[in-house]
């Protein structure tokens, strides 16, 4: 494993450096004394040298390669290549029609965008699971919510982005589990301010399957299994959010449709990984992207 860090490159750059100044010199000197004995065979050594002061193996010329090679392995390391530019118009799977993008996150750095996203650090829900943001990472532009323990979770809440009525919000995500058994509590949910009194939509929560749910201020509607496999790789999973009612589409399918009983105020986008009970297996919940349309 490579232990090299932007200070060893700069370090080596700088003994180039110094070398280079040695070999410089040696070659003005032998230049001089080439003027001073030119009309002998003096001369000729002394240029031959200054040749390879300059041009030889371990020269300057070789030396200053050198110095350009460090001191660009140094930049790379402090100043990392950026990485793949974002879409620049994406669009949901599902409904049809001209929609503007307001919020998409890609998770293109190496953490979390706390601008963005609230990591709950140290709230607790689902069965006694404490969210940590130690088990929130980023990495290959994917969003890892880890759940650790039985009380060791994650979970990320939009601090600016929100789904109005009208709206439509997306994730690409791939839950853990076995043909359709999903692993732990996961959940892709929208949720309003004062719950239940603004709605809260559970556009893809694990509870043995996976499932889409429904609270209010009515109570709770409970839509039961999504048929089909949706773990073990990614999957779309959006919300077309309407005044009297919630459309759920599942890979740009429409699956679910039902009555909604909210205030209608903005939801927050929310991904959480809790503890469902039973035998404890650790479990990763990986997210591409999460995108909001109107």
């Amino acid at each position: 494993m490579s232990t090299s860090t932007p200070q060893s490159y700069l370090t080596s750059a700088i003994a180039d450096l110094t070398g280079l100044q040695v070999q410089l010199t040696e070659a003005s000197t032998s230049i001089v004394n080439a003027e001073k004995v030119m009309v002998n065979s003096g001369g000729k050594t002394s240029l031959k040298n200054a040749v390879n002061y300059i041009g030889g193996t371990g020269g300057a010329q070789s030396l200053a390669t050198s110095t350009l090679a460090s001191v660009q392995n140094a930049l790379a390391l402090i100043v990392p290549t950026p990485g793949p530019t974002p879409p620049s118009n994406p669009q949901p799977h599902g409904p049809g029609g001209a929609w503007t993008n307001t919020f998409f996150d890609d998770f293109l750095g190496s953490t979390i965008n706390t601008t963005q996203w609230d990591t709950h650090d140290g709230w607790t829900r689902q069965n006694g699971v404490t969210d940590h943001a130690a088990n929130v990472s980023v990495a290959n532009s994917i969003l890892d919510l880890a759940l650790v323990s039985t009380t060791s979770g994650a979970a990320v809440e939009s601090k600016v982005a929100t789904l109005p009525v009208g709206g439509f919000a997306e994730a690409r995500i791939d839950f853990a589990g076995n043909g359709t058994s999903v692993d732990d509590w996961p959940a892709w949910w929208v949720s309003g301010p004062n719950w239940p009194a603004a709605g809260e939509s559970d556009i893809a929560e694990g509870l043995g399957t996976l499932t889409v749910n429904y609270h209010s201020p009515q109570g709770a509607n409970n839509t039961g299994t999504v048929p089909g496999v949706w773990v073990n790789g990614f999957h779309t999973f959006g919300i077309h959010r309407l005044s009297d009612h919630c459309d759920v589409y599942y890979d740009g399918q429409l699956d679910r449709t039902y009555q909604t009983h909210d205030n209608g105020q903005p939801e927050n986008l929310i991904l959480t990984i809790g503890y469902a009970g039973g035998a404890f297996t650790p479990v990763n919940l990986k997210i591409d992207y999460v995108g909001v349309w109107i």
